[in-house]
């Protein structure tokens, strides 16, 4: 009975050591999986999809194609792509997903090219002019 009582509060610790293992086992985890689409609904190639509140993302292939396993009961995908407008889903484990993505209006009005040199060939350049 001694034993008993001195090895008790290890016991309670080893007990609820168990216990919480035990919930993080039962973290629900599902594959998302679907195509993205532009306005036309041609099937968007790069497009990103994240998880919200975690780093777990993707790309889509080229035919528009992204599968994504997500962790929670209700995850909430953030799907964007530069000249699109961004869309939030509320993911309610229904199979297959098609999201159709609206083009943003935009008009560029300066394109600014930006030309590197290796410093090395510059200064060689600068030398050989001289």
């Amino acid at each position: 009975m001694l034993a008993f009582k001195r090895n008790f509060p290890a016991r309670i610790g080893l007990f609820c050591l168990l216990l919480l293992m035990s919930f993080w086992s039962f973290a629900q985890t599902t594959t998302v999986s679907g195509t993205i689409l532009g306005t036309d609904n041609a099937p968007l190639s790069g497009a990103s999809v994240v998880q919200k509140g975690t780093s777990k993302g993707t790309t889509t292939d080229q035919k528009g194609f992204v599968s994504l396993t997500v962790t929670g009961a209700k995850p909430v995908l953030l799907i964007s792509m530069v000249g699109y407008q961004p869309y939030s889903l509320n993911y309610t484990g229904t199979g297959q997903v098609a999201i159709k993505l609206e083009a943003t209006a935009s008009d560029l009005q300066d394109v600014v090219v930006v030309g590197l040199v290796p410093r090395k060939k510059l200064i060689k350049q600068v030398l050989l002019k001289r």
